[in-house]
């Protein structure tokens, strides 16, 4: 597993640092623009856009405490995917309306996806 290992996990922390406050920052944008009910928002937003969006957070949130303060890598892995597959329909059930809104979304899956790796790694190495 180390060349694999080697290879794809190393990420600068400067780097994992800046993806995540930009991702997290977006998001922050896309959650305040569908609560504050903006016009344009509200005429094609659903309620169910807006459940999936906090279910994807909800399980992106469970995944870290899981990783970091649980030691349950694999667990956090189940949640990460689980975060990625609600963003994966938010970008669907979005991207006809909100270009912009997918642009966020498609950044902030792949850093779940990221994210997902680094905890299937760590499950499978320890």
């Amino acid at each position: 597993y180390q060349p694999l290992l080697g290879t794809l996990y190393k990420m600068p922390v400067f780097l994992v640092y800046l993806l995540w406050a930009i991702s997290y920052f977006l998001i922050g944008v896309l959650i305040s623009a569908c609560f504050n009910g903006i016009e344009r928002f509200r005429r094609h937003l659903i309620y169910k856009d807006i459940l999936v969006l906090v279910i994807m957070q909800v399980f992106s949130y469970i995944s870290y405490s899981l990783f970091w303060g649980a030691s349950a890598p694999f667990l956090a892995f189940l949640a990460l995917m689980i975060a990625s597959l609600a963003c994966l329909i938010e970008i669907v059930s979005l991207a006809k309306y909100f270009s912009v809104w997918t642009i966020f979304l498609s950044i902030h899956l792949m850093w779940l996806l990221y994210n997902a790796y680094v905890s299937l790694a760590f499950a499978i190495i320890n």
